[in-house]
């Protein structure tokens, strides 16, 4: 799985670390890896053709 995102999280209002970018993608993956159109992507770079935008995620 590909997982994408900036650092900067608009609705935090601050920058993220990578940190706590990859506890964002750790609480992903703890959460049953969700699958929705919300925050799956297209990604011809990924493996299976599909990323995990980790900022729309935690917006959900």
């Amino acid at each position: 799985m590909t997982f994408l995102g900036p650092v900067s999280h608009p609705a935090r209002g601050r920058e993220l670390t990578m940190s706590q970018f990859d506890t964002s993608i750790q609480l992903w993956l703890g959460t049953g890896q969700e699958r929705s159109r919300r925050w799956l992507v297209p990604d011809e770079d990924a493996a299976d053709g599909v990323a995990v935008d980790v900022t729309a995620w935690l917006d959900r």
